[in-house]
C-alpha cells in the first residue's frame, strides 16, 4: 500500500475522532458539519478500497499448492457420488462430465481449476437428491465451494491481477489526494470560525490537519524557535569559516607559486649576467 495513502487516512481518522468527541461544537456550525459528513463518507470509501489491496498479490507456492490439494480432495468424493449416480441412472453424459480424480485436479491449470469446479458444483446442485443416496450432502457441497474460493484468493493469474491492482492503486492515490486537498482548503477555511469561538478545538483541529505519519506537529514555543535559530546561525558560521579557510589556503598556494616563478626568473637572470657577452659569435671584451 502506498505510504502516502496510509498517512492521509491516518490524518482523516484523527480529524473524525476529534470531531466525534466534540459534537456540540461541530453542530454549532452547519457548514463545518456538512464538511465533516463528506470527509467521513469519502474516508470510509477509501478504506473500503484499501482492504483488497492490502492482501498479497500472490500467495507463497507452498500455500497455493496446499489450497489446490484441498480443492482436489474435497471435489474427489463429489465426483465419486456423481459417477455413482450416473451409473444408477445410466447417464453416460453425466459420468463423463464428472470423471475426475485427485491427480486430475492437481494437473489442471490453475486458471482452469475454478471453472471446472464450478461446473461440477452446478451438476451437484442439479442432482443433489440423487447423490445424497451416496452420502454426499449439501453441507459437503458448501465446504467444497469454500475451498475453491480460498484457492482463488491466491490469484491464479498474478500478472493480470498486478495490472488491475496498479490501476486501482492509482485511483486510490488520486482519491485520497483529492480528499486531502478538500480538508486542507475548504474544511480548514470553514473551521476558521472556531478560531475565535472555540480556540482550543481550533488548535487541535489544525494540529490534526498538519498531522503526518511521524505524529502531530505543533506550533513552536519561543524557546524552540530560539534554539533552532541558534543552530542555524552556528551552522552558517561553520560554513562561512570553512569557506574563508579555503580561500586563504588558495591564496597562500597562489602566492607560493608566484614566489617560485619569481625565484626562477631571478636565478635565470643571474646566470645570464655571469656569461660573457658575444657579438656575431665573437666575444666582446
Amino acid at each position: 500500500m502506498d505510504k502516502r495513502v496510509s498517512e492521509r487516512v491516518a490524518k482523516f481518522n484523527i480529524i473524525s475522532a476529534l470531531c466525534a468527541n466534540n459534537p456540540s461544537i461541530v453542530d454549532s456550525l452547519p457548514a463545518f458539519k456538512a464538511n465533516l459528513s463528506y470527509l467521513d463518507t469519502e474516508n470510509a470509501a477509501i478504506k473500503k478500497l484499501m482492504q483488497p489491496l492490502l492482501l498479497p498479490v500472490t500467495g507463497t507456492a507452498e500455500d497455493k499448492k496446499a489450497a489446490k490439494l484441498k480443492v482436489a480432495q474435497l471435489f474427489d468424493p463429489l465426483c465419486g457420488a456423481l459417477m455413482s449416480y450416473a451409473n444408477k441412472i445410466k447417464s453416460a453424459e453425466l459420468k463423463a462430465a464428472s470423471n475426475f480424480t485427485v491427480s486430475a485436479f492437481i494437473r489442471t491449470r490453475d486458471e482452469d481449476l475454478s471453472q471446472t469446479c464450478y461446473a461440477l458444483h452446478t451438476l451437484a446442485k442439479q442432482h443433489l437428491e440423487g447423490i445424497a443416496d451416496f452420502g454426499y450432502t449439501e453441507d459437503d457441497l458448501k465446504t467444497a465451494e469454500e475451498a475453491v474460493t480460498a484457492f482463488e484468493a491466491y490469484n491464479p493469474k498474478p500478472i493480470e491481477n498486478r495490472s488491475v491492482d496498479k490501476a486501482e492503486r492509482e485511483n486510490l492515490l488520486q482519491r485520497s489526494w483529492a480528499l486531502n486537498a478538500f480538508v486542507g482548503t475548504q474544511m480548514k477555511n470553514t473551521a476558521k470560525r472556531f478560531k475565535l469561538t472555540q480556540p482550543e478545538f481550533y488548535e487541535q483541529f489544525m494540529n490534526a490537519v498538519r498531522n503526518q505519519n511521524r505524529g502531530i506537529r505543533h506550533r513552536l514555543t519561543d524557546e524552540e524557535k530560539a534554539l533552532r535559530k541558534a543552530i542555524r546561525e552556528q551552522k552558517a558560521a561553520e560554513v562561512a569559516a570553512a569557506r574563508t579557510a579555503a580561500r586563504e589556503a588558495e591564496s597562500l598556494a597562489n602566492a607560493a607559486g608566484l614566489q617560485a616563478q619569481l625565484d626562477a626568473l631571478n636565478r635565470q637572470a643571474a646566470t645570464e649576467a655571469k656569461q660573457p657577452a658575444e657579438e656575431n659569435g665573437v666575444p666582446v671584451a
